[in-house]
């Protein structure tokens, strides 16, 4: 739920919502997400819905109706009573011919604020039924309003997923008030918005994902109050009307995913949208930003993500003061005239997050950017960073290909760092300094190793990811704090650090590293709960390293190692196991005893002669198994009570019984 959707009807009650949802956010029993969906802790929904449980034994005597059977129960056998204020079917399997809700149903419902109707149908008259109703919303494919529906204290109606067209009958059967503040229309199938001088106090108009839309109302100009305007992803609307210019109120304008090409903003209307915080452009046809942008002082978020917009940015930005973040990620194909002005950038003081691709310059120093937390760049022939602030949290850099150094010594805040194929890079310097990093990716780098203070200093690292660096050879010890370990396709790699530290870590996946043949510790990561050890020509299972003391291993993958002749003993928490392409592995009798295993694929064993009795792996679900050509049958088969998909392909010998009604998808070529 959007919060700025609910904080009108908790306005109309004449509460303070901004102070409240504040207090709650601080007692962490509320959530507000970057896109500002609110999340309630359950036990603070279990506490109001308890509450709600004391006020009467009767459902019928309860102020709110939440679980969509017991509502719908309430209402057809008219048990509700005048202390029912919220109502809500969402959930209820309508059976086709009892969808309907009668005028009578809601006669002695006098109090009712809130009503979820969800599919259901209304019939007969409804004259002072919903006096008190504030929120309203209904998906249904055949909206059809009955008689006399009057809505005139409405505040929210919400129609989104409803088969509402141009000509749909409600905009002048429908009694609306004065009072109506947000309108929901998303995935309608309309391709004209309704005429909205009948909703002159409307504060937030959502028409995202209306892929029929082409033609917004100019009477949307008399929408003084508007302050939220979302087109997302209306895939076939192309313009803007010229009336957007004016709107005073206007907050945030989202044309993100359209074909619109031009803002209608121009030198003339700029002053008038005094209040335009946030423009979002993200993958939209626009291609040119109009000049007088620079003059929107309120702007907090400029988003031209994805957008083919060649001349990045126009001047005047120095007046952007409040602006906090910039997002220009554009694509390669258009970069190329792509440039940043050193002291323009500069200027922008409150900036917090600054992304920015395939652009032409950088200015030799950006730490005068005292409030920046985030950076991503990507610049080709960047050779080295530019001096940076303290401030920093996350940084990434992309695609710098001639970049030979990265001086980190200021960092000290960093809590993300990721380094995308900057080739050149053979060396991390002052990595001491980041006591607070907690995650690192490194793709495409030409290190050999990773400082060796790493494992002392760098104490609250959590992710280590290290992918496609073909010239590493060795790694020192790491830090014990670490929680997830991926190392993939760096193929000088040779050896590994003593592991047995990282009593915290719970992923590791160590990925087509041709020349590692030993992980050593690895029988002391008592937290681990999934291995992947595929592509690497491991001997370990040999020696001394042992899996079955980890006993929190849920998910184990050992594919393509060719070296592999048999399997040890495993851990009985195992529930996911894949063995495919082992062409050596002669035999699996550990496998017989997996009694928790749900998933197993063993496919291009080609080496396989038999296969274990089955019958103990009562929870298996899925078995897949191709290209052993020697298996004649597999014993025990039919007794595998919950085994519901099996793939077999490539096993020439195979016979297998019947199994048509015990599963649910059996696939054999």
């Amino acid at each position: 739920m959007d919060v700025r959707l609910v904080i009108p009807m908790w306005k109309d009650t004449k509460l303070s919502p901004e102070v409240g949802i504040e207090i709650l956010q601080l007692k962490s029993l509320i959530k507000i997400g970057e896109d500002n969906k609110i999340w309630m802790h359950d036990q603070l929904r279990d506490l109001g819905r308890s509450t709600v449980e004391q006020e009467d034994k009767e459902p019928g005597c309860w102020s709110r109706l939440w679980h969509g059977e017991d509502a719908f129960d309430v209402l057809v056998q008219q048990q509700g009573k005048s202390k029912v204020e919220a109502i809500s079917l969402e959930g209820c399997h309508f059976m086709e011919e009892a969808d309907c809700l009668n005028d009578e149903m809601f006669r002695k419902l006098s109090r009712l604020r809130i009503l979820e109707l969800a599919v259901a149908r209304l019939d007969g008259n409804f004259q002072g039924r919903f006096r008190q109703l504030r929120w309203l919303s209904w998906h249904r494919k055949n909206v059809s309003p009955p008689t006399n529906l009057i809505l005139g204290n409405l505040i929210v109606l919400d129609l989104s997923r409803s088969l509402i067209r141009d000509d749909w009958i409600g905009w002048k059967s429908i009694e609306f008030g004065s009072k109506l503040k947000v309108l929901n229309l998303s995935k309608c199938p309309i391709s004209r918005t309704p005429d909205f001088s009948a909703f002159p106090s409307l504060e937030s108009l959502i028409l995202e994902s209306c892929q029929e839309l082409v033609w917004v109302d100019p009477s949307i100009a008399l929408l003084k109050n508007l302050i939220l305007l979302n087109l997302r992803d209306c895939k076939r609307l192309e313009k803007l009307p010229e009336q957007l210019g004016s709107m005073e109120s206007l907050v945030e304008l989202l044309i993100d995913g359209t074909r619109v090409k031009e803002l209608p903003i121009s030198r003339a209307s700029v002053g008038s949208l005094v209040n335009l915080r946030r423009p979002s452009l993200l993958r939209s046809g626009v291609k040119e930003l109009p000049n007088s942008i620079g003059q929107l002082t309120s702007l907090v978020e400029l988003i031209l993500t994805g957008t083919d917009i060649r001349s990045f940015l126009p001047g005047n930005l120095r007046s952007l003061k409040k602006l906090k973040v910039l997002d220009a990620r554009f694509s390669p194909r258009v970069a190329a005239g792509y440039q940043i002005i050193s002291d323009e950038i500069l200027s922008l003081s409150s900036l917090r997050v600054l992304r920015i691709f395939m652009i032409k310059s950088l200015p030799a120093s950006m730490s005068t950017l005292s409030c920046l937390e985030t950076l991503h760049i990507s610049k080709p022939d960047l050779q080295t960073l530019p001096e940076l602030p303290s401030s920093l949290i996350s940084l990434e850099v992309q695609e710098a290909s001639a970049m030979t150094s990265v001086n980190l010594v200021n960092l000290v805040n960093l809590k993300e760092l990721l380094l995308f194929r900057t080739c050149e890079l053979k060396e991390l310097e002052s990595v001491s300094s980041l006591r607070k990093l907690e995650k690192m990716f490194l793709y495409s780098v030409k290190i050999s190793t990773l400082p060796e203070e790493i494992g002392a200093f760098v104490s609250r690292l959590k992710h280590l990811v290290i992918d496609g660096c073909h010239g590493l050879k060795r790694l020192p010890i790491l830090p014990s704090s670490l929680l997830v370990l991926r190392i993939l396709f760096c193929h000088s790699l040779e050896r590994l650090p003593d592991l047995s530290n990282l009593k915290n870590l719970s992923k590791l996946w160590v990925m087509g590293c041709r020349k590692l043949s030993k992980i050593e510790g690895l029988g002391n990561l008592l937290s681990l709960k999934d291995l992947d050890t595929s592509g690497c020509p491991l001997t370990w299972l040999d020696g001394p390293e042992r899996l079955d003391p980890l006993h929190n291993l849920k998910r184990l993958r050992i594919n393509r190692c060719t070296s592999l002749t048999r399997l040890p003993e495993l851990p009985p928490s195992l529930e996911e196991l894949s063995l495919t392409g082992c062409d050596q592995l002669g035999e699996i009798e550990a496998v017989a005893e997996l009694e928790s295993l749900q998933g197993l694929d063993i496919s291009s064993c080609r080496s396989l002669m038999k296969l274990p009795n089955p019958s103990k792996l009562q929870r298996l679900e899925v078995f897949r198994m191709g290209d052993c050509e020697s298996i004649t049958k597999i014993p025990g088969l039919e007794e595998l009570s919950n085994l519901r998909e099996l793939n077999i392909f490539g096993c020439k010998a195979l016979r297998l019984p019947n199994l048509s009604k015990q599963l649910r998808v059996i696939t054999r070529n």
